[in-house]
């Protein structure tokens, strides 16, 4: 009698799982997309590096007492220093909306941004909640 056949190959190892990437929000990833637009021509948001040079990298900036990533970047802010704001929800939002609000301008400083604010709200809740995932203290 012929030898019976040889048994099938084992199959193939599965692939190895992704590497974790964390899943962010749509309303996350509509800030991430709006930093891009509106935010990264002077800003960075990277784990590691201090930013541009037209301004800091905003890399757990929620949380931290302005002026002080502006510090960290070599920068002089004392308007900002001085305002003590906390980068909260309320205080980031206000931000965004009307920065000169809480930050005004003084007679020839020119260090301080140039942004003017974001009109829509629903844009300004987007862009917080992107800044919520450069940072350790939500997540």
């Amino acid at each position: 009698a012929p030898p019976p056949p040889p048994p099938p190959p084992p199959p193939p190892p599965p692939p190895p799982p992704p590497l974790e990437q964390p899943q962010i929000s749509a309303e996350a990833r509509r800030g991430q997309m709006l930093f891009k637009k509106l935010c990264s021509q002077c800003h960075t948001a990277k784990p590691d590096g201090i930013g541009k040079i037209s301004g800091p990298n905003l890399w757990e900036v929620m949380g931290k007492r302005s002026g002080t990533l502006v510090e960290m970047w070599g920068g002089q802010s004392e308007r900002l220093r001085s305002a003590r704001l906390l980068w909260d929800d309320r205080t980031m939002l206000a931000w965004l909306e009307r920065p000169k609000d809480l930050v005004p301008g003084r007679t020839g400083d020119t260090s301080c941004m140039a942004f003017r604010g974001m009109p829509r709200e629903e844009e300004r809740l987007d862009l917080v909640e992107y800044l919520w995932t450069l940072s350790s203290l939500r997540g």
